[in-house]
């Protein structure tokens, strides 16, 4: 079975600045990352 995403970002609001360098970072790496700062396009199609 393939996945979309290899993980789903889910932190509290207080949290924010740290996860958004840690799902950036992320990314750079290949990690595929649901993150609803990057995917807000996809979230709103939903």
């Amino acid at each position: 079975m393939k996945y979309k995403y290899h993980i789903i970002v889910s932190f509290a609001g207080k949290d924010r600045n740290i996860v958004d360098e840690s799902a950036n970072c992320l990314q750079a790496k290949g990690v595929k990352v649901f993150y609803g700062k990057i995917e807000k396009a996809e979230v709103c199609r939903i």
